[in-house]
């Protein structure tokens, strides 16, 4: 099995952004919202305690989290007048939901004409995908980067803001052209090479015409027909028609032949 959800870990691993601890000071009097110290929070490790070192369990009538901007919204604040305190883990780059995405992204881009689904994935192409999913997320954060400025002021001060952008670039690159060395490799994904048979039409009837599997040459064995897959790019017509009408050509007689 390979699902996003597991492409996702594998991910995380590979580009090492794993969780970093927080802890937010007893807070008296809290408001409606409490902005934590970091965004990109992890819901799942997040604990809301009151002063007593009681837990308060998640509860969207009591309190809601925005794990993307790292802000605690609370419901009813009178609940914790003696105050709260909020601990937890964040992350530096990519929430568990974006890395899934980026799986969810390359999963497509794998099962792109082919006859299975992702629980046919062997585990070495599982590992392909984790490295493309990578390069799919870092190239997402370059469009929030790509905002950044550079700052520079008459007392000589300089902020390059852009080098950012410049370096997860470079690892965007680098995590695609690792993720394309393997597909190769391996041959899968949407740059994959297709070994496609060479058929012949016949020109009365505009079939195809039948491959019959190789045998030796004593071998007295009924022979067996092959029925490779037909290659896309044929125009098609939806829904096909019942019956073809000839055009009746000058000084002739127009005729209508069944469908096959």
């Amino acid at each position: 099995m390979c699902t996003p959800e597991e492409i996702a870990v594998k991910t995380r691993y590979k580009v090492h952004d794993f969780g970093h601890y927080f802890e937010v000071p007893y807070t008296a009097n809290p408001a409606y919202t409490l902005r934590l110290p970091h965004p990109l929070v992890d819901d799942k490790t997040l604990s809301v305690w009151q002063s007593t070192g009681t837990l308060v369990p998640y509860d969207p009538a009591v309190w809601e989290l925005d794990q993307r901007n790292g802000i605690l919204k609370i419901k009813d604040p009178s609940i914790f007048t003696d105050g709260i305190g909020v601990s937890g883990y964040y992350y530096e780059w990519f929430l568990d939901e974006d890395l899934v995405y980026a799986a969810s992204i390359m999963v497509n881009q794998h099962l792109y004409d082919r006859h299975y689904d992702e629980s046919e994935f062997l585990p070495v192409e599982c590992d392909v995908l984790a490295t493309g999913a990578a390069a799919q997320a870092f190239e997402a954060l370059l469009s929030e980067l790509a905002l950044d400025i550079d700052v520079s002021s008459p007392e000589g001060i300089a902020i390059p803001a852009s080098q950012r952008f410049r370096q997860v670039s470079e690892i965007a690159s680098a995590w695609a052209t690792t993720y394309s060395d393997d597909a190769a490799l391996l041959g899968v994904g949407l740059t994959r090479v297709e070994n496609l048979f060479l058929r012949r039409v016949s020109y009365l009837t505009n079939r195809l015409v039948p491959l019959i599997r190789e045998r030796e040459v004593d071998d007295p064995s009924s022979p067996v027909r092959l029925l490779p897959p037909i290659p896309r790019g044929v125009l098609e017509i939806d829904p096909l028609p019942s019956e073809v009408v000839v055009p009746e050509q000058p000084n002739a007689v127009g005729w209508i032949v069944g469908s096959p």
